[in-house]
C-alpha cells in the first residue's frame, strides 16, 4: 500500500535494496510514528518482521531510518500543532538522519538537508518553521492583547 497524498522525504528508502526498501514502505504505511521508533529502539532487529521480505539483519536500522524519515515528513504543517508536537517531529526527522538538533539552529538544518539533497525534508522544515513562528507571533499578539486591556 503506498502512500498518495503528501509528498514525503524518499532519499533514504532509495538508498534501500528493494526487499529492504519494500519492508520499510510497508511499515510506513501500516505503522504508527510511535510504533516504528519503538522498533528503533529494540536492541535487536525484529526477526520476523525481517523475514517476511528476506532482509538482512544489516540492514535494520537503515530501513527503520528510512521510514520514520518518510513518516515524519509525510506530516503536514498544521496550526492546530502544539509546539511539542512540532518538535516532536522535528526530532524524529532529524534523529533519522543522524543530525544533532540539539546543537543546531533550523536554519542550519534545513542547509544540511539541502546539501544532502533532501529536498522534501528541507521544505517540510521551512514549512514547520513557519508554522512555529507564526505560533510565536500569536502568543505574543494575545499576551501583548492580555496586558494591554488591563
Amino acid at each position: 500500500m503506498e502512500l498518495l497524498e503528501n509528498d514525503y522525504e524518499q532519499s533514504l528508502l532509495q538508498e534501500l535494496p528493494p526487499n529492504a526498501r519494500d519492508l520499510a514502505l510497508e511499515l510506513l504505511s501500516t505503522y504508527s510514528l510511535g510504533q516504528i521508533l519503538a522498533l528503533r529502539e529494540k536492541t535487536e532487529p525484529d526477526k520476523e518482521l525481517l523475514a517476511t521480505k528476506h532482509v538482512s539483519d544489516r540492514y535494520w536500522l537503515a530501513l527503520i531510518n528510512a521510514a520514520i524519515l518518510a513518516k515524519s515528513t509525510y506530516f503536514l504543517p498544521n496550526p492546530k500543532f502544539s509546539q511539542d508536537e512540532i518538535f516532536y517531529l522535528i526530532k524524529a526527522a532529524c534523529s533519522s538522519i543522524n543530525y544533532p538538533i540539539k546543537q543546531a539552529t533550523l536554519k542550519e538544518l534545513m542547509e544540511f538537508t539541502q546539501a544532502k539533497e533532501m529536498h522534501v525534508l528541507s521544505k517540510w522544515l521551512g514549512d514547520f518553521s513557519e508554522l512555529l513562528l507564526q505560533q510565536n507571533r500569536e502568543k505574543s499578539f494575545k499576551v501583548g492583547m492580555s496586558k494591554a486591556s488591563r
